[in-house]
């Protein structure tokens, strides 16, 4: 069962979505877990899954509570919902975003994802 499961019209489905203990359990014990063996299963060292996969195996949730978990993917899921990768040119726009972002935390001094897991950075 998906943390943000959708309804029949493809929109966010609220009865069914986990929060909670519930959410918590799914994004600590399974869904990190998941995004972390990307860098297992990549097929190269430069790939997007093995960058995903380094990021997630430095991560840690923070979020303690359920119901802020909730809150925090539903803004996202609304937001990159907006987004359209169709073209081969909105797929390479978003890859450099990606490398932009991940070279910029590492001339803050981070690694990876570690900025976002380490309050007053």
């Amino acid at each position: 069962m998906p943390a943000a499961p959708n309804g029949a019209d493809g929109k966010l489905d609220h009865n069914t979505a986990m929060t909670g203990d519930d959410l918590r359990a799914f994004i600590n014990q399974r869904l990190f877990p998941h995004l972390a063996g990307f860098k297992q299963r990549a097929s190269g060292p430069n790939t997007i899954e093995s960058k995903i996969g380094e990021i997630f195996s430095e991560i840690t949730n923070k979020v303690q509570s359920g119901d802020n978990l909730r809150d925090v993917i539903e803004l996202v899921y609304e937001l990159v919902d907006e987004l359209r990768f169709g073209s081969q040119t909105q797929r390479h726009e978003l890859s450099h975003l990606y490398e932009a972002k991940i070279k910029n935390m590492g001339n803050a001094g981070c690694n990876g994802g570690e900025c976002y897991t380490h309050p007053g950075r």
